[in-house]
């Protein structure tokens, strides 16, 4: 059998901490990408969101009598309660540019308008929460990765970008849109008795 020599020791771990780099750069760049998308996401299900509660209202302010503005009031105090709605947005304002007479049928299918809209900005948030965990246990899986690797880490020039990816990846958790989503990650992962993702100790290296 041949003796492996200094020169190809040295070769093979460079060849291994090499690859691990490449790992936290791939890491690193995926989590920056997953917070634009994270965001770009959020921002549509924010204005959606928007243009169905605005949808409610419209139906809300039509004049509704008697069991069916009962129904509709319900829904509107509870997404009031879901969204923390001032005084001015809680209290039914009927437009005059709507007032009419409503047949029991016209009535009836501007119910099923308030309804759909109600249940529509309903789901809307419930989405949103999902993209934040989705993300957030996809950020959490690729810095744990990330932080594995570094331990591979040993040739010293490699050492120096990956402490400065490292800090990068601390600046990208910590972004007011992925911390929510890790928070949101860590609380599920927590209950499954997993470990926290979280900000990395002061200094990669040691």
């Amino acid at each position: 059998m041949m003796k492996t020599t200094k020169s190809q020791t040295r070769t093979a771990e460079h060849r291994q901490s090499r690859a691990a780099l490449r790992t936290i750069e791939q890491a690193v760049f995926a989590v920056e990408i997953s917070s634009k998308r994270l965001g770009a996401h959020q921002e549509y299900l924010y204005s959606a969101h928007g243009d169905a509660v605005r949808a409610f209202q419209i139906a809300r302010h039509h004049p509704l009598k008697g069991h069916d503005l009962h129904l509709v009031e319900e829904d509107a105090t509870r997404l009031a309660n879901l969204l923390d709605w001032p005084a001015a947005l809680r209290a039914r304002d009927p437009r005059k540019y709507f007032e009419r007479r409503l047949t029991e049928g016209d009535s009836k299918e501007i119910v099923r308008w308030a309804g759909a809209a109600y249940q529509t900005s309903v789901e809307l948030l419930g989405l949103s929460e999902m993209f934040d965990l989705w993300y957030g246990r996809l950020v959490v899986a690729m810095a744990e990765a990330a932080r594995s690797a570094l331990r591979k880490v040993t040739v010293e020039t490699h050492q120096k970008r990956a402490g400065e990816l490292m800090d990068r990846l601390d600046e990208l958790c910590a972004e007011e849109s992925l911390a929510g989503a890790i928070a949101l990650a860590n609380e599920g992962e927590e209950e499954d008795g997993h470990r926290q993702c979280g900000p990395s100790p002061a200094g990669w290296l040691h």
